[in-house]
């Protein structure tokens, strides 16, 4: 309340989920498929990532969408520079339902990046964490910032643990 009678306003809340990897996962019998990404689901997911990482907050991440574009010229790039994304998408038939990204960066947690649509199958996410988990054995522990309220059910679901709601705010002129 202080914030606010200084006049600044919310514009995001964000939640930081965590869950160690954990092979030994059982994979549930589900009509969702878990692929790798493919290039033509790459203008809806790119569509989610804005929506789910504003620029606005582009400042605190280090979520650089572009370098999960599919492409010759993104691929060099990553090779250039020794980054081995890794990419999912869940998918029911042939329609796109999220993806979940992963680029190691040698922390204490490593990174996922999900991206949905508003109105998604929340199972869809869940299967795609639960894969990350199983897929991703030898990282010392996972972790993912999602729009706080979004997707919860999904993400305990996965067996991640909430570890954190931050209030982002901006100043508004006098």
């Amino acid at each position: 309340h202080l914030y606010e009678e200084l006049g600044f306003r919310e514009i995001a809340r964000r939640t930081t989920w965590i869950a160690k990897p954990d092979p030994q996962l059982s994979k549930p019998v589900s009509d969702i498929r878990i692929v790798p990404r493919q290039p033509r689901f790459w203008f809806q997911q790119q569509d989610w990532l804005r929506r789910l990482h504003p620029d606005v907050l582009g400042w605190y991440g280090s979520l650089n969408i572009n370098s999960l574009r599919p492409g010759l010229m993104n691929w060099l790039y990553l090779l250039f520079v020794d980054v081995n994304i890794r990419q999912w998408a869940a998918v029911r038939g042939d329609q796109l339902l999220a993806t979940l990204s992963w680029a190691p960066r040698g922390g204490r947690a490593e990174s996922l990046v999900a991206a949905t649509g508003k109105g998604s199958d929340p199972e869809a996410l869940t299967r795609l964490l639960l894969h990350a988990r199983r897929a991703l054995t030898g990282q010392p522990r996972l972790s993912l910032e999602y729009p706080a309220g979004e997707m919860t059910e999904a993400f305990l679901a996965a067996g991640f643990a909430e570890r954190r709601t931050l209030l982002w705010m901006r100043a508004e002129p006098a």
